[in-house]
């Protein structure tokens, strides 16, 4: 065998290169597979925790549902044996105010705490609800406001046109939670606050200045566009061009608003009373206390000076008549006196011309039709049919306190937000 022969039959006998090469790709393999599992691994891990995340978010969120759920359903009761958790936070008065409560479910649940914000009324309440996945200690927390539309988010608000006349000094705000006598010292002006209208706002020039000077907003509601919104608010008559309209002319802010208003009348409550001596409180010259109480009635007339215990509200289906030179409610909060009128298809004999009131009026059988120094002196807000009046003794104070005091009970979630577990809000 040549020298060549022999040295190719001993490479083709020698295995030692072919197990080098194997252990390096046996080596590579493994690697790879340890690799792989590893990424698997975290990405299962990735998912679970994400998984757990989302279970602490729902029961964030359910916690939420259930806050929602009381508030509109009026579930606020002093004790509830079906959620021995839920516990209440009660003012002075008897009334919940707030509560908190704990859900358990398996190995989660939700903490919830609920608190009016501000104190002191029931249109807007502040959720905070903290979601936790017990197994991991995952937590979300989710923070929002509920809230039913007040029914005087205008001060001043008419369904037919808002017309006057007259050079006026009001109208002026106060605040009765803190200033219930509304003394000088404590008027706001310009008013923090809108004249809200389903029809047109009239009147003279130095009339439209005026307001634009005392109102923050006109809120000119069932317009589609800005150039309709501005072209009914100002004018100088009713059937005036929409050029001749004066409240962006003299720098007034117009608010178009595409709906325009509802004004259904909250319903009579249950166990409320008839009116008595049919409908008539006081007389002529006289002092006359009523009794906290809700009072339903065809008529209601108030007459000498009238002093209210506790909370009264009316429901008169019929007419609303506050005498001339009667006076309602004088200083004191307005939420105490609140008169609840709906619409009057036929007309009213309706009039509180040469009155005084103290309260919240959502009458929207209303015609506030007076001339001169006939004109009522009302503090607090109101919701008409219509405004009419002429001379220089518009006298209307708008109690800011009224903006939240009674709303149409028809609660929902705005302003949701995810806040970072611990913090009181974001």
């Amino acid at each position: 065998m040549s020298l060549i022969s022999r040295a190719l039959s001993a490479r083709r006998h020698d295995d030692s290169g072919s197990v080098a090469i194997a252990v390096v790709v046996v080596a590579v393999v493994s690697l790879l597979v340890v690799t792989n599992l590893t990424s698997v691994t975290s990405g299962l891990n990735l998912t679970r925790t994400d998984q757990n995340r989302n279970n602490a978010f729902q029961f964030a969120n359910a916690g939420v549902d259930k806050a929602v759920y009381r508030i509109d359903r009026g579930i606020l009761p002093s004790t509830d044996p079906l959620s021995p958790s839920y516990t209440p936070t009660i003012d002075a008065g008897g009334k919940v105010t707030g509560f908190t409560e704990t859900l358990l479910v398996g190995p989660s649940r939700y903490d919830l705490t609920v608190a009016q914000s501000p104190a002191g009324q029931s249109t807007q309440w502040k959720v905070s609800s903290l979601g936790t996945d017990r197994p991991t200690g995952k937590q979300r927390l989710a923070i929002a406001t509920i809230a039913a539309r007040p029914l005087f988010e205008n001060g001043f608000f008419t369904i037919q046109d808002f017309y006057l006349t007259g050079n006026q000094d009001r109208p002026v705000a106060y605040d009765s939670a803190v200033c219930p006598a509304a003394l000088t010292s404590c008027e706001i002006s310009p008013v923090p606050g809108g004249l809200g209208t389903n029809a047109k706002v009239i009147g003279a020039d130095q009339t439209v200045k005026s307001f634009v000077d005392r109102w923050q907003a006109f809120n000119m509601y069932g317009r589609a566009t800005q150039a309709a919104a501005e072209g009914d608010c100002g004018l100088p008559s009713v059937n005036s061009d929409p050029s001749q309209a004066r409240c962006v002319a003299e720098g007034g802010l117009v608010n178009p608003i595409t709906d325009q208003l509802e004004y259904p009348t909250p319903a009579l409550p249950a166990g409320a009373l008839t009116c008595p001596t049919g409908g008539n409180f006081g007389s002529d010259g006289a002092t006359t206390t009523v009794a906290a109480g809700d009072y339903a009635c065809d008529d209601v007339t108030l007459r000498g000076t009238v002093v209210i215990q506790g909370t009264v509200r009316l429901w008169p289906k019929k007419s609303f008549i506050v005498a001339d030179h009667a006076v309602v409610n004088r200083a004191q909060p307005t939420k105490k006196f609140q008169v609840f009128f709906p619409v009057q298809p036929g007309g009213s004999s309706s009039s509180i011309c040469g009155g005084e009131v103290w309260g919240l009026l959502f009458t929207p059988g209303l015609d506030i039709d007076c001339n001169g120094s006939h004109q009522p002196a009302i503090y607090g807000a109101v919701v008409a049919d219509l405004h009419s009046g002429t001379g220089n003794h518009f006298d209307f104070h708008w109690d800011l306190a009224s903006l939240n005091a009674v709303n149409d009970g028809k609660y929902v979630v705005k302003n949701w937000r995810e806040c970072p577990p611990g913090s009181v809000d974001c």
